[in-house]
This record gives structure tokens, C-alpha cells and sequence, in this order.
């Protein structure tokens, strides 16, 4: 992208990883023609991101945001609420969590979503079992 001049006339955004790159990194990113990051924050309780399989820890989407912003990227956050085990109280931690990355200038950006359990995932197989869907596999687009 560089050698070839792409990073002075295109501009790339893509959806990111926590944990995934070193400060560095996210500093060739910018300087390739990346402007912008969306980082799947999805909860900001330990427990619920181990539940779903995250595979991180609070401290590294913290970490992760902190780097990418302060090598000149735009930050897009995602929460999502409405998991199925969650406590007000972990449900609260995500909002305080999105609270402060926005209010420390980490993010820029944020979008919330309710939790769906989409086929294949094993949200979904939990909601198959547990009875929570209104409709049987094969119908999801109702």
C-alpha cells in the first residue's frame, strides 16, 4: 500500500481484533491509508466475555483502543446488551466501560446492539435447548 502510494488515495477501515497488533503496528496501519477501527467490545464484564469465548481480558480492549488512538486512528466501539446470564450489574460494567473509552477520548464512536443468538454460534444452540426462540431451526428469517 505504501510503496505503491495506495495510502494517498484510498482510505481503508476494517474491524479489528482486541490484542491483535502492538502500538507499532497500528502505527503503519494509519501511515498504509487505514482511518478508521470497529473493535467487537461486546460486554465489559470478565465473566461474560469468558462465557462467550472472547478470549481477552478487559485491560486489553482498554489497552488495544488507547494504541490505536494514539496512533491517529479512528476508534468504532460495539456493545452489545441482552446476554441471556448477565446481571444488571455486568450489563451496567459494559455501559461504564463504553463510558469511560469515549470519555478518555479512546473511542470515538459507538453502537449498540441486543444480543441475538444467531445459527451456529452456541448462543444459539443454548437458546435451542433452553427454549427461548419462538421458532424452530429453518425458520430464522422470521
Amino acid at each position: 500500500m505504501i510503496e505503491r502510494g495506495y495510502n494517498e488515495r484510498v482510505v481503508l477501515n476494517c474491524n479489528m481484533r482486541f490484542g491483535a497488533l502492538s502500538f507499532e503496528e497500528y502505527e503503519l496501519m494509519k501511515k498504509a491509508g487505514f482511518r478508521m477501527l470497529l473493535f467487537g467490545l461486546e460486554s465489559g464484564s470478565q465473566r461474560i466475555l469468558d462465557e462467550i469465548n472472547k478470549g481477552l481480558t478487559v485491560d486489553e480492549i482498554v489497552d488495544s483502543c488507547r494504541k490505536a488512538k494514539k496512533a491517529g486512528l479512528t476508534v468504532h466501539i460495539t456493545v452489545m446488551f441482552g446476554y441471556p446470564n448477565a446481571s444488571r450489574e455486568e450489563e451496567l460494567q459494559t455501559y461504564r466501560l463504553a463510558k469511560r473509552l469515549m470519555a478518555n477520548g479512546y473511542a470515538d464512536t459507538l453502537q449498540s446492539t441486543l444480543v441475538v443468538p444467531y445459527p451456529g454460534s452456541r448462543l444459539y444452540e443454548t437458546a435451542l435447548k433452553s427454549g427461548w426462540l419462538r421458532y424452530s431451526p429453518g425458520e430464522w428469517e422470521h
